[in-house]
């Protein structure tokens, strides 16, 4: 049997950080062409290790961007309190 080319998929699914019901599932498909002078097994293995550092990769963006907005959030928030606190004839801390 002749192989010319290699698909290898990776999926990952992990909890949101701030939400009980919620989670990312992701994945990342990667092919390769080979010829017979590559080592199969080998080739197999790199470019599992690749979807498998990239999949790592999206989860880590993923996760920074949700952490971020949340700071955001709770930064808006802040800000909606002390704006109502200033309304109502409170102190404004800054």
């Amino acid at each position: 049997m002749k192989i010319t080319e290699i698909i290898v998929h990776e999926g990952r699914g992990y909890n949101h950080p701030f939400e009980q019901y919620s989670n990312f599932k992701q994945g990342v498909t990667l092919k390769a062409s080979i010829t017979e002078e590559y080592d199969l097994k080998d080739c197999v293995k790199r470019l599992q290790e690749k979807a498998t550092v990239e999949i790592e990769a999206i989860k880590n963006r993923t996760l920074d961007s949700v952490n971020k907005i949340k700071s955001l959030e709770d930064a808006k928030r802040q800000i909606e309190i002390e704006l109502e606190r200033a309304k109502r004839g409170g102190d404004i801390p800054f």
